[in-house]
């Protein structure tokens, strides 16, 4: 299992954000930072709110596992299937 920890823009009522910093339901939506660095620089930037003191950054924790091999093979020749080549 492989897990990647990000920063997030959240509101200071809790809320996650978008890079336009409009609300949005789920954290996989929210502007999301490799590390408090880069969201530093984006928060104080160009794109930065007017008052920074409404958003503060949240760690988030991202895991990704392998499932079982249930997934189709891609990729079939078509002879395995039953097809013909056409000639």
């Amino acid at each position: 299992m492989e897990v990647k920890h990000r920063i997030i823009i959240k509101r200071t009522d809790g809320v996650p954000v978008n890079l336009h910093y409009e609300p949005v339901k789920s954290l996989s939506a929210a502007a999301r930072f490799n590390d408090i660095d880069a969201y530093n620089t984006f928060i104080n930037g160009y794109y930065g709110p007017t008052n920074t003191e409404l958003y503060k950054p949240q760690k988030i924790k991202i895991t990704y596992e392998e499932e079982e091999d249930d997934v189709q093979q891609v990729g079939v020749d078509i002879q395995d299937i039953g097809g013909s080549s056409g000639l």
